[in-house]
């Protein structure tokens, strides 16, 4: 357990904690803030980042650089007047905050139904993390938009996503939800949007709603994109329940040959 200011990260069970609330944190986002805590006043290469994370695998480095945005968004931190994660250009990256080794205080405790909660959530988002408590935190909208959507709540999935803070989140949810709705022409604007900001970083995402919506080529399509740019969330398509309309297609079994993931 690593403290620094108001957080404790929770290396042990991959989770991460401000002043005693859970904070989500995507899967990878994790492991790129836990080296960074690890390697505190060290200058860390991007080069050094992409060895340790994604051995043996080719991965775009903007990948990198959006998860330390998504990082910087979720602790609140600053680019030009950093507190946590300082960027020195053309070198890498230092976890400047003063951090204390806590590893020998209990852990926070997880009740039994926050663990049955927690898989509940993992089973129906996917590749999300489970919802916090704090409203300005990245994904939590995100995630609980897409928990309605699949009960069939797509109103109240509507209410949510609009509080989503990441500017990719807000605009994945709307897709899922106006399709939802039967409001097809604010979803394809919403997609517009996600293609023309986000045609690198979030292949993987537009490969997933395009499946939502039933447009199987589509989807095919942006999964080609995100193999070809090795995009790290692709092994998730296999739990992904967005993903459901596609798992009858003889190109979805091709696609995990091809990852030499089980068929």
């Amino acid at each position: 357990m690593k403290s620094f200011k108001a957080f404790r990260l929770d290396t042990a069970n991959h989770l991460l904690w401000r002043n005693g609330d859970r904070v989500p944190v995507a899967p990878k986002g994790f492991d790129v803030l836990a080296y960074l805590v690890e390697h505190a006043g060290q200058v860390v290469t991007q080069d050094e980042l992409l060895e340790a994370l994604w051995p043996e695998t080719y991965v775009n480095p903007e990948v990198l650089r959006k998860y330390i945005l998504e990082i910087r968004k979720t602790l609140g931190d600053r680019h030009k007047d950093p507190e946590f994660i300082e960027t020195l250009p053309k070198r890498g990256y230092r976890f400047i905050a003063p951090v204390v080794d806590d590893s020998a205080a209990e852990p926070p405790d997880l009740s039994a139904s926050d663990a049955a909660e927690d898989h509940a959530t993992e089973e129906k988002v996917g590749h999300e993390t489970a919802p916090s408590e704090n409203p300005q935190a990245t994904y939590v909208h995100l995630t609980l938009d897409k928990i309605l959507v699949a009960e069939g709540k797509p109103q109240q999935a509507l209410a949510e996503i609009e509080k989503e803070p990441s500017d990719w989140g807000k605009l994945t949810g709307q897709i899922l939800t106006y399709h939802a709705l039967g409001r097809e022409q604010d979803s394809n604007a919403a997609l517009a949007a996600l293609i023309a900001k986000y045609p690198t970083l979030m292949a993987y995402q537009i490969a997933e709603v395009y499946a939502y919506r039933g447009e199987s080529d589509k989807s095919f399509e942006w999964l080609d994109h995100a193999y070809k740019q090795r995009d790290p969330g692709l092994p998730e398509i296999i739990s992904d329940p967005l993903f459901k309309n596609l798992r009858h297609d003889p190109r979805y079994a091709e696609l995990l040959k091809k990852m030499r993931l089980p068929t």
